[in-house]
């Protein structure tokens, strides 16, 4: 690992050792911790970033793991967080702290207290497209985020849904445990997928499936959150506010593709789109 890497080195060196030497031995499964090696120099920059907060070690330690298979997932599952806590002190968001119980981050905005479940998804959209067209008889998904709106639609739609609702679901039951009433809960969902990287349709149509997803858990259970964040790798994301009195769920975005978010670190630009209309507005 380069010399300049020191902060990934200090964190997470020996863990990836153990991996690249459990893959070469046949011994772990499907690599997710190779992301890491796609954009080890922005993850060295978020690093340093975060580093004044004092809270990368409580996140690390979490990991501890020798098991292949469950260290790589729990090494996303920090670098999750790494990306959680770079976003919120980005946000302004002030006295964060990493924790273990109920939540994994902490903090305060506004005079208003937060609570932070954190989740990575690591499954690509493009094995759930898979999945649905073997079960399909006819008009299968190519996974294209070009060509006609309907036919984009088609391809998304769906495989979108059973992409965040799971994690949705999941998260919503954890907040349930969460006794505290002064406390704004929030989930953020983490996602590498560079399909939902690049297009601006297909990110509309992930925003309209999310809230889809709020809604009908709303419509079987009691929700346990207040908010919603979606965090691709760069841009500010989605921030989804649930309305009780309305029943409704407002989604705000801020896409801002930026190569080094660290250099202009503003993502305080959200605004609300209609997602009742099958195209962003600002299209």
């Amino acid at each position: 690992m380069s010399d300049y890497l020191l902060l990934i080195e200090k964190y997470f060196g020996p863990h990836l050792r153990h991996l690249e030497q459990a893959w070469s031995e046949g011994a772990l499964a499907k690599p997710h911790f190779a992301l890491i090696a796609s954009y080890s120099d922005r993850l060295e920059r978020r690093l340093r970033y975060i580093e004044p907060l004092g809270q990368t070690q409580a996140i690390v330690d979490e990991i501890g793991d020798k098991d292949p298979n469950i260290l790589d997932k729990r090494l996303m599952n920090a670098l999750a967080e790494i990306r959680t806590l770079s976003h919120l002190h980005q946000q302004g968001f002030t006295g964060l702290q990493k924790v273990m119980s109920f939540a994994d981050i902490v903090g305060e905005h506004g005079g208003q207290r937060y609570a932070f479940q954190v989740t990575r998804i690591t499954t690509p959209v493009s094995d759930e497209i898979s999945r649905l067209n073997r079960k399909a008889k006819q008009s299968p998904r190519t996974g294209s985020p070009c060509g006609e709106l309907e036919a984009i639609y088609h391809n998304y739609e769906k495989p979108l849904l059973n992409f965040f609702r799971p994690s949705i679901k999941s998260k919503n039951q954890t907040f349930q445990k969460w006794s505290q009433t002064d406390v704004s809960r929030c989930i953020v969902v983490v996602t590498s997928d560079e399909n939902l990287q690049d297009s601006m349709v297909v990110r509309h149509i992930a925003c309209r499936q999310i809230r889809k997803a709020i809604k009908s858990l709303h419509d079987k259970t009691k929700l346990h959150f207040e908010e919603l964040w979606w965090l691709p790798d760069l841009e500010c994301g989605a921030r989804f506010v649930v309305d009780p009195q309305q029943e409704e769920v407002h989604c705000f975005v801020g896409w801002r593709d930026r190569e080094d978010p660290f250099t202009d670190p503003d993502c305080s630009d959200y605004r609300e789109v209609d997602l009742g209309s099958p195209m962003p507005a600002y299209l």
